[in-house]
């Protein structure tokens, strides 16, 4: 039985696109989170962009907190023409992102902080006091692409 769960969500998982709807966007967010994969020790990082106005889920990109990560996630947006990047203090993006088109501070991040909360409190091994956490990467990669293109699904019936 588990064997077909686990099926179940890498084929939802590879049929999930996650991609931006528009060409362009006035105000894009963006944040990291982590999470448990395997066991405590093995943090894997969530880099992802929102669009500020409508909540949608432009791109994501699963691994590790670095520069490299940023970049990844910008060359997935380099077909979108973007007016505004609205990140936190993190050193990081203030090296990637574009000084004439970066908005730092957690006034320009509050939609993207409350998708977050969203994620830890509606998938149980994202919350950060837990024994649950993916055994697997694949199988996490899978559910949380899963889970935000549901998410997306939903918002845009809003």
């Amino acid at each position: 039985m588990w064997a077909a769960v686990l099926r179940s969500i890498l084929s939802m998982g590879k049929s999930s696109e996650i991609r931006p709807k528009h060409e362009s966007y006035h105000l894009v967010q963006i944040d990291e989170q982590w999470s448990y994969v395997g066991n405590r020790q093995k943090k894997v990082w969530l880099l992802y962009a929102i669009c500020k106005q409508s909540g949608e889920i432009l791109t994501a990109n699963w691994g590790k907190r670095n520069k490299k990560a940023i970049k990844a996630l910008l060359k997935k947006l380099q077909e979108v023409e973007i007016n505004f990047y609205c990140t936190d203090h993190w050193g990081a993006f203030a090296q990637v992102l574009p000084k004439e088109k970066h908005l730092i501070g957690k006034k320009y991040t509050k939609k993207i902080e409350g998708i977050n909360t969203w994620f830890r409190t509606r998938l149980r091994w994202l919350t950060r006091r837990t024994t649950c956490f993916s055994k697997k990467l694949l199988y996490h990669y899978a559910i949380m692409k899963t889970a935000i293109y549901e998410r997306n699904i939903r918002s845009s019936y809003i």
